[in-house]
């Protein structure tokens, strides 16, 4: 008998709390039926665990069963009844009590809820005959008619069955109402409807199973079937569910829902639209929250403090270099370009400067004059065929092809490569090819080998040799020994004969002598070298015969 009475008062204690939500419980909810801490022991509330739902709520034990069936006990009407048939069957969350009407043309079942909800699905259980639509509508009370806008969906069966289903509206559709409308479309026929259930999640929870909790939505308001805040979020918080933070740095840590924006601005060195972008640490005064750093020392600019880019600097990067070799972004011009000089390097060079060249701070000229200028800028003009000369009008050098001390006589006509030749002797520098001497006017021997670019140097030595039968520097000592191809010009002994011919040693001077008849050529021990046709052997000894095929000497016949 306590047992009982222990029951009876969770059960009113669970109608009494039953509008209520329990977010963040950490004991059992008010939808509970059964609160234990022990299992299988019924305690009154607060306990530790929830082990079952009160009538009309589910979902899950875990949060302490936050969906309502909110058709549950409530008002039902049919289109006409059977003495035996409660209507209140159709929503005592029973699948073993039914109601049904009389044989009639389209009956229907009408449920009338306690206020207007949206409803994305709707479970239903009844006894479908065979090939007939069972239409189910979502309306309101205030409706006169049915129309294809409150169409949920509908049921077709091959088959005499009992459908005991959860149906979602057709294309994903919430509609709105507080009427739910069973028909059948038939000429003649009843409807047996066993259960009807509309699941609608507490406040602050959402999902199949309402077991997912909108913590941080305004007032815990959101959609309970897709979780969307209804009010918009906390403050720290965006997304369509508010489950994303507010980035850190925003001012006050508020953002907008849908993009992020940091709507109240940044905190203190941080920029940009969501305050994610860190104020450079050269920046020289606090960032502005569209345009980054706005006040970047010299030499750097832009929302990132970056160095100037190229060919600019100074404050803003606003200055410009102009010709120069290389350019700093803070002091501007470091080396000038050939050609200018100055501070900015916008002066030019005197032009008479060899190689455009002059000092960056006095404009002389560094690399010297062009030819016929002197001075220290080149102002002077040297005087006719000098190619350098002295600030007092003396020339150091002269043009191509001139000599003398004021250069006034042409070099040699017969001076090689530029025609240019010695200053003070008139010497030429080169000569062409073949000829040699100070002038260039002697020719190389004609016993000189050929050579590049001449056959001899400017002495007349032979630059790559000599012909047989001569040597000496100029090639022009013939060899003493007759027939002889190379001599020693140290004793002009031979070296090497002429072919057809052999060094003889064995006289006290040595000379070439003629190889014997049968000989083509020999060396100098009459080892022969090529013998005549029909001869072979050593010393071309041996006459080929007729018969020879392939025998120690060979033979050509």
């Amino acid at each position: 008998m306590k047992s009982l009475w222990i029951y009876m008062l969770v059960i009113l204690v669970s109608v009494k709390c039953v509008a209520s939500q329990c977010i963040g419980n950490t004991t059992c909810d008010c939808h509970c039926l059964c609160c234990s801490t022990v299992v299988g022991v019924c305690l009154r509330p607060p306990a530790r665990y929830c082990t079952s739902c009160a009538k009309g709520w589910s979902g899950t034990t875990n949060n302490g069963c936050q969906r309502q069936n909110v058709a549950y006990d409530t008002s039902v009407k049919i289109s006409s009844i059977e003495a035996s048939s409660n209507p209140k069957n159709a929503v005592d969350e029973n699948n073993g009590t039914l109601v049904f009407t009389n044989t009639e043309e389209n009956p229907q079942l009408i449920i009338t809820l306690s206020k207007i909800f949206n409803i994305k699905s709707i479970y239903v259980c009844i006894y479908a005959e065979r090939h007939n639509n069972y239409n189910i509508y979502v309306t309101k009370t205030t409706s006169a008619y049915l129309s294809n806008n409150d169409l949920c969906n509908s049921i077709y069966e091959t088959a005499r069955a009992l459908y005991c289903i959860g149906i979602s509206c057709l294309a994903g559709k919430i509609l709105t109402g507080d009427q739910i409308v069973i028909e059948r479309i038939t000429n003649l026929g009843r409807i047996q409807v066993y259960d009807v259930r509309v699941y609608q999640c507490t406040q602050g929870t959402y999902g199949d199973q309402c077991d997912r909790e909108c913590r941080n939505c305004v007032n815990n308001r959101c959609d309970g079937y897709t979780g969307v805040c209804e009010r918009g979020c906390n403050n720290g918080w965006q997304g369509a569910i508010c489950e994303t933070k507010c980035n850190t740095n925003c001012r006050q840590n508020i953002c907008d829902q849908d993009t992020g924006i940091c709507t109240v601005g940044c905190k203190p060195d941080w920029f940009g639209d969501k305050c994610d972008i860190q104020c450079p640490s050269l920046c020289e005064s606090p960032c502005d929250r569209s345009l980054g750093c706005t006040n970047c020392p010299i030499g750097y600019n832009g929302p990132y403090c970056n160095p100037c880019e190229w060919n600019t600097y100074g404050k803003y990067c606003s200055l410009t270099c102009r010709n120069c070799a290389d350019c700093n972004y803070v002091n501007g011009c470091v080396e000038c370009r050939n050609g200018f000089h100055g501070d900015l390097c916008n002066l030019v060079c005197p032009k008479q400067c060899r190689n455009y060249i002059c000092s960056r701070q006095s404009g002389d000229c560094v690399d010297g004059c062009k030819d016929g200028y002197a001075g220290i800028k080149c102002e002077t003009r040297c005087e006719d065929n000098c190619a350098t000369c002295s600030p007092n009008d003396l020339c150091i050098s002269c043009l191509n092809g001139r000599f003398g001390t004021n250069c006034e006589n042409l070099c040699p006509g017969t001076c090689g490569g530029s025609k240019t030749c010695d200053k003070n002797s008139g010497v030429c520098s080169e000569c062409n090819p073949g000829t040699f001497g100070p002038n260039c006017t002697q020719q190389c021997s004609n016993k000189c080998l050929p050579g590049i670019p001449s056959v001899c140097d400017r002495n007349g030595t032979c630059t790559s040799g000599c012909v047989d039968g001569w040597f000496g520097p100029q090639c022009d000592t013939q060899c003493p020994i007759e027939n002889c191809k190379k001599c020693n010009s140290s004793d002009f002994s031979c070296e090497i004969c002429n072919i057809g011919y052999y060094l003889d040693n064995v006289q006290e001077i040595r000379k070439c002598v003629k190889c014997p008849s049968r000989y083509v050529s020999c060396n100098s021990d009459l080892r022969c070298t090529e013998c005549i046709p029909k001869f072979t052997g050593y010393q071309c000894e041996n006459e080929c015969t007729i018969n020879c095929v392939d025998d120690l000497f060979k033979c050509e016949y």
